[in-house]
């Protein structure tokens, strides 16, 4: 699904009101990054048809920018931006030709080329500075799959202990979003039989498969 929040930013950059950006081609687009507030101003409501009504971009890279504006263009690189009421700045690489939309959360990206500002990539705070969010996901799913992988190993390598009767073991409960602790019982060829500390008086005993259980507690 195209994303189309930049429909209502499809004034020209060339507003008068801006300059700078009002000489600047479209041949020539590809040599700058276009940079525009979608902060609100304190209270009042950043309409993107009147970015006169956005917060003002008033540093650039820690140097004052006079007069501020809620529109600027840059060279395409590393670039800090200050902006009136935000907290922090806003750090990121801007790529030539591309127009960034920045807002409290996120900077939404579209090619300063397309008329519709179909937005092709969004980024998000990371370490300090603003990053795509394509690979922020694509690092946290790597970083999840590593942290599985090794509790699959270190659960395969406890499951002797844990069918030991007494082993102390836990269990993530996906569903609910709490943790299930027990203690060993029995054990059978399959399954071990556990004493699950259900709080509150709602102690109670099942039978599961051991492999679904990991070592906690005191063993």
């Amino acid at each position: 699904m195209k994303i189309n929040i930049f429909a209502a930013f499809t004034f020209s950059l060339a507003f008068t009101l801006f300059g700078c950006a009002a000489k600047i081609p479209p041949d020539q687009y590809g040599n700058y990054a276009f940079i525009v507030s979608g902060v609100p101003d304190g209270a009042y409501t950043c309409n993107p048809r009147e970015p006169i009504s956005c917060a003002f971009i008033g540093h650039i890279d820690g140097q004052v920018k006079f007069p501020a504006s809620p529109i600027v263009v840059v060279s395409p690189g590393f670039h800090d931006f200050g902006i009136a009421g935000a907290e922090g700045g806003y750090g990121f690489v801007a790529l030539g030709g591309h127009r960034y939309i920045i807002t409290r959360s996120r900077i939404y990206v579209s090619m300063r080329s397309d008329p519709t500002g179909t937005v092709i990539d969004e980024l998000v705070k990371r370490d300090g500075q603003y990053v795509p969010i394509k690979g922020v996901i694509a690092e946290e799913n790597a970083r999840k799959q590593a942290a599985a992988e090794a509790f699959r190993i270190q659960q395969a390598a406890d499951l002797p202990r844990i069918r030991k009767i007494g082993a102390e073991v836990c269990r993530r409960n996906e569903t609910v979003g709490y943790v299930m602790h027990a203690y060993v019982e029995a054990v059978s060829d399959e399954k071990i039989k556990l004493h699950v500390n259900g709080g509150q008086g709602n102690d109670h005993e099942i039978w599961d498969f051991p492999d679904l259980w990991y070592l906690c507690g005191n063993n």
